[in-house]
């Protein structure tokens, strides 16, 4: 016991006094005198009574311990019980911020992209707001093709002209 509960002073005195009460237990003896063995179960029985004290004292102190942590577990499940309801909220919050935001940045000027590719002529002032650096490198990119494509259609008309009269 001493071992287990090393530092509780009431478990200490319980163990010190019960083994006083065995030792003396141990020592009394049939062939004493009747007044003798009366005088040693006075003092075991004094011993006895004094052993109530501190264990009392040792479980008023854990019902205390115990109520605390009761406390503390009921604590710990509110908040438990808060973040059950407080996360799942914030996931779907965190969600819609990102699709409005991806919406925004990616699928609108994509969109808007397509929009200006299908009239033929791709400008960065025909976004209804700046686009991601991304979609602007991809906006120039398209532009010079387009532009390639209309040179070099040119060309080969000129060049289809050219024949022609050659030809004729």
């Amino acid at each position: 016991i001493n071992q287990q509960y090393s530092g509780n002073e009431n478990i200490l005195k319980v163990s010190q006094a019960m083994h006083e009460i065995s030792d003396k237990c141990q020592k009394l003896s049939i062939n004493s005198s009747a007044k003798d063995l009366d005088k040693k179960i006075l003092d075991i029985k004094a011993l006895a009574k004094d052993l109530n004290k501190p264990v009392l004292s040792l479980q008023e102190d854990l019902k205390y311990r115990i109520r605390r942590n009761e406390q503390y577990l009921e604590e710990l499940q509110k908040f438990f019980s808060l973040t059950v309801y407080v996360c799942p909220i914030l996931f779907v919050i965190f969600t819609w911020v990102m699709l409005k935001w991806s919406n925004r940045t990616i699928v609108q000027p994509l969109k808007e992209l397509t929009t200006q590719a299908r009239k033929g002529r791709i400008e960065q002032a025909g976004f209804s707001y700046r686009p991601p650096m991304e979609v602007r490198h991809l906006a120039e990119s398209l532009n010079e093709y387009v532009s390639a494509l209309v040179e070099a259609k040119e060309l080969a008309w000129q060049e289809a002209r050219q024949s022609e009269y050659t030809n004729a």
